[in-house]
């Protein structure tokens, strides 16, 4: 992991990227050789920003994440795992959105209230965060057929999501 700041007096800038990589070994699959876990991310590069001018607060992060594995099956015509199967040898697209906010602070005694505005994944990115299988609707005619009897689903992260919040500090 590395991380660089930046402070001013009334901002900041975050920049930070992570490397790693996660394996699992199994003897029954793979021939025994490592695989990518499910939770493998190689990079992940982040980019955010703090903004302070009065009572107000405006804030920007935008994140960037390479590809995650995930395990697509490959039968066989007798519906046994093809001899080309590596598990979670496929990866998903790459991840990335923007968020960003305002708020307002005002201070009453003691007291201090922060009412403000956030947008999760401004631009709306449609990230693909799994894809699961089952089997498809009519799988004994798709393997008389000769098509695959896996159906994949793309289970997507949120789009545009705006929240209102509040913050009170005694």
């Amino acid at each position: 992991d590395l991380l660089l700041k930046k402070s001013w007096n009334n901002a900041e800038c975050w920049v930070s990227y992570s490397l790693s990589r996660a394996f699992n070994i199994a003897e029954s699959l793979n021939g025994g050789d490592e695989y990518f876990a499910i939770d493998d991310h190689v990079h992940e590069f982040k980019i955010a920003g703090v903004y302070n001018i009065g009572k107000w607060r405006f804030t920007a992060n935008w994140i960037f994440g390479s590809p995650k594995p995930w395990d697509e099956l490959i039968l066989t015509s007798t519906l046994q795992l093809s001899p080309d199967y590596e598990k979670n040898s496929s990866r998903l697209t790459p991840y990335h959105r923007l968020d960003a906010g305002i708020a307002y602070t005002h201070k009453i005694s003691t007291t201090e209230i922060q009412l403000g505005v956030k947008g999760f994944n401004l631009y709306n990115r449609q990230n693909i965060i799994s894809k699961p299988y089952s089997l498809t609707d009519n799988p004994l005619q798709d393997y008389l057929q000769g098509e695959s009897i896996i159906a994949f689903t793309e289970n997507y992260g949120l789009g545009f999501t705006p929240t209102i919040y509040l913050n009170v500090k005694f």
